[in-house]
């Protein structure tokens, strides 16, 4: 699904930036977005992998193994999971932090700019809001059965709203393909919303209310940051 939205473009560039090493950061959204991964204590590690709806990591991501699977069929938590009793994030962090909504990852989307780089020498998207402040999204790829795949290369991330296939639950997706010169020079934006398998181990990204904490960044040079 394409979206032509002035507010919203995918960008290669190798200029300094500034990206966010705090918990908290104020992208000028509705919301706060953390500024690394649940399980992470730095913006380029990609911290926990997680299934929809549970709150432990595990070794390995099958059917079988998946805490909301019975009899092989895969029940039913809800409609959403946001800062409830099956949010991992508020799980790990409390004080507020849950999944993003659909709605928040569309605000993400239709507000910020997004751009394919290489921070502290990890590859994924920088997000940078209309209060000018950015935040580092790692291409943390997907656990799926006993491996992780796609890293540095993909970015899978939970959103706390399940899909209309209830085997599936919302995500933001994003890959490096998409930001080559031959595939930006023909399309214009691509929708970072989608579904996945809710059985898959994939990262998450927290936000909460906006909070009064003390806000910081950090001038990330040339030398660490780099357009592919």
């Amino acid at each position: 699904m394409l979206f032509v939205l002035s507010s919203f473009a995918y960008s290669q560039e190798g200029d300094s930036v500034v990206i966010s090493k705090m918990q908290v950061v104020d992208l000028g959204l509705s919301v706060d977005w953390a500024g690394y991964n649940i399980g992470a204590t730095a913006p380029e590690e990609p911290g926990n992998y997680f299934s929809w709806g549970e709150r432990d990591v595990k070794n390995s991501y099958y059917r079988s193994r998946y805490l909301h699977c019975k009899d092989n069929t895969i029940l039913d938590i809800g409609e959403s999971i946001c800062g409830g009793e099956y949010d991992a994030a508020t799980a790990a962090w409390g004080d507020g932090w849950r999944l993003p909504s659909t709605s928040e990852v569309e605000e993400l989307r239709d507000e910020c700019d997004w751009a394919w780089i290489t921070y502290n020498g990890v590859q994924g998207c920088r997000v940078t809001g209309p209060s000018g402040n950015s935040i580092f999204l790692p291409a943390a790829g997907i656990f799926w059965g006993a491996k992780k795949q796609g890293i540095g290369e993909e970015g899978w991330y939970w959103i706390g709203d399940c899909a209309d296939d209830k085997e599936c639950a919302k995500i933001i997706f994003f890959e490096a393909s998409r930001y080559t010169p031959d595939f930006l020079a023909i399309m214009d934006i691509i929708d970072p919303i989608t579904d996945a398998k809710k059985i898959g181990g994939q990262t998450i990204r927290a936000v909460r209310v906006h909070s009064d904490a003390v806000q910081g960044d950090s001038t990330v040079s040339n030398d660490s940051i780099k357009g592919e």
